[in-house]
């Protein structure tokens, strides 16, 4: 399930596309969008979002880009069912647009849904075939979901062709060299490090549960541990570990193996928080799932003891 790289790549091109397929915004909508953008290059997500939102109420018809804009701040809050609807109300008023159907399929990438995901990379693709943000996310689902070598190289070689120096054309180089030419399987890592390099990749810690809440525990409910960067681009968390009924307290480590997009680096600087949730979805937000955060975000790849209390109850 396949993330941050993709949105680093596409977070530039939030609003040019919606731009060019609908007619030209008034200079007040014009405005509320660019001091939208600017909150969310701030990561004020909250704030930008009370902008946007303050727009559609004003807005009989608003442009697509501003969906796009509120759903981009739903992401990075954790409210992945609305963003959904958002991104929804855009395809509802132009169903080309390519932006909307390149985020969807991330969104349907992190659910595990790879068929629907390659579905909707294609069709943005069909609109703006050099997308680089479709292109990274069709590319990896034929790597990592589908292990369609063959299929996934020429998407990230033209990929590659796209992207300026940098660190996202680098990390295409890195998956690129883990494919064959012939399109065989990739290669084989070598032998698995001592356990001290392999801590030295992880953030690790124990998760408590605040005396005053533990009648609120549900022992039915799942464990979501979330890692999102401390000043990255816009878009789903970077890592995540679900852990099915816990006992808490319990020790917890994330790393690698747990980032959103396989291929991504997991690099900090992080903010790691937690959620014990209650029906064990992770799109649905509803009250009594019980919150918590690390006091001292953000952290970064290789801190130990990074222990977090719950001691918050979604109302």
């Amino acid at each position: 399930m396949l993330i941050l790289a993709a949105f680093l790549l596409g977070a530039s091109l939030v609003g040019e596309i919606g731009h060019q397929a609908g007619g030209a915004p008034s200079a007040e909508v014009e405005n509320q969008i660019d001091s939208a953008q600017k909150l969310m290059q701030a990561r004020e997500f909250g704030k930008a979002l009370e902008v946007l939102t303050a727009l559609m109420q004003r807005q009989q018809a608003p442009p697509p880009d501003a969906f796009i804009l509120m759903a981009t701040c739903q992401l990075n809050l954790d409210q992945t069912a609305k963003a959904i609807e958002a991104f929804k109300l855009v395809l509802a008023q132009e169903p080309n647009q390519p932006e909307a159907h390149a985020y969807m399929g991330f969104i349907l990438a992190q659910a595990g849904h790879g068929d629907g995901a390659l579905m909707a990379f294609e069709k943005a693709l069909a609109v703006a075939p050099s997308f680089p943000m479709a292109l990274w996310g069709k590319g990896m689902v034929l790597y990592r979901d589908k292990q369609d070598y063959a299929g996934a190289r020429p998407v990230l070689e033209k990929l590659l062709q796209l992207m300026p120096p940098g660190e996202e054309r680098n990390e295409i180089t890195k998956v690129l060299a883990e494919i064959p030419a012939s399109g065989g399987p990739p290669q084989k890592a070598s032998a698995v490090a001592p356990t001290a390099a392999n801590s030295a990749q992880t953030i690790s810690g124990k998760i408590t549960v605040d005396a005053k809440l533990k009648d609120k525990i549900d022992n039915q409910a799942t464990l979501f541990i979330i890692a999102r960067p401390a000043g990255g681009a816009a878009g789903p968390p970077l890592a995540v570990k679900k852990i099915d009924k816990p006992s808490c307290p319990l020790s917890y480590s994330l790393g690698h193996e747990n980032v959103m997009m396989q291929g991504t680096p997991f690099a900090g600087p992080i903010n790691i928080t937690v959620r014990l949730d209650k029906d064990s979805n992770a799109v649905t937000r509803e009250a009594g799932n019980l919150l918590g955060d690390y006091k001292k975000n953000p952290v970064t790849v290789g801190s130990q003891n990074v222990d977090i209390i719950l001691d918050q109850l979604a109302q």
